[in-house]
């Protein structure tokens, strides 16, 4: 995607399933998750972002990483080895919505890319740490849930959460505890990542990438995966084209 000032851009689609084994980096990496999760083991702890997150990896710090069962999304920014005032500590936090405007900036090319880098990079310092709960460590009616909607992705939602016996008000809250997104979130992202896992590599037209996915059409698709990575498919796959 470009460098400048010392940053350096690049938009990465990790296949499904993929392993990394451990490896570190020559420079400090800020990473924003899109759509996909990963496992990431470091220092004989894992974390499971999922979701819109943001991840910060220290120069040199060995992790590997596994890719869930629909690959990953990833906006990967290489910093300058010089940075003053910046505590190199492996997290991922959840992404909010001015740090989503601010992908959305580099991907679309809206301005110089240090400068928004460097924007993104003081946006996530200030940030809390807000790590989803393992889903491992979800109830046994939530595991459940959740295999429902991935076997099933249009199963109620409101039905799943019937047949669980769990109120839907109490549904969603663990469910977004554990998950670090909403019901509903978390389908339309499984439904962006099928979509995008034949949209990056340009194996099908984008339409039929959408209908594959069970999007109804490529406007719907087109305005989910706005939503979840702040860029439309189609700048996504000149992205990678270019």
């Amino acid at each position: 995607m470009g460098q400048a000032g010392g940053y350096s851009a690049r938009l990465v689609h990790y296949a499904p399933g993929l392993q990394q084994a451990d490896h570190g980096h020559a420079r400090m990496q800020l990473s924003f998750l899109l759509t996909g999760g990963l496992a990431e083991d470091s220092e004989g702890q894992s974390l499971h972002p999922t979701g819109r997150c943001a991840g910060l990896m220290p120069a040199g710090a060995g992790h590997a990483v596994r890719f869930g069962d629909q690959g990953a999304l990833i906006l990967a920014i290489d910093c300058p080895d010089a940075m003053t005032g910046v505590e190199q500590r492996r997290s991922w936090k959840r992404m909010d919505a001015s740090l989503s405007r601010k992908v959305a900036m580099i991907g679309g090319g809206l301005g110089p890319l240090d400068d928004i880098s460097a924007d993104l990079l003081a946006a996530f310092t200030e940030m809390p740490p807000a790590q989803p709960e393992p889903l491992r460590r979800a109830p046994h009616w939530l595991r459940r849930a959740i295999s429902r909607m991935v076997e099933e992705p249009e199963a109620p939602i409101a039905g799943i959460a019937a047949e669980a016996g769990i109120h839907r008000v109490h549904f969603s809250r663990i469910f977004q505890r554990h998950a670090g997104l909403s019901a509903a979130e978390f389908r339309l992202a499984r439904k962006c990542s099928a979509a995008m896992a034949l949209t990056v590599p340009g194996l099908v037209s984008l339409a039929q990438a959408a209908l594959a996915a069970g999007f109804a059409d490529q406007a719907h698709w087109t305005r989910a995966c706005r939503a979840l990575t702040g860029l439309p498919p189609g700048r996504i796959r000149q992205l990678f084209a270019a």
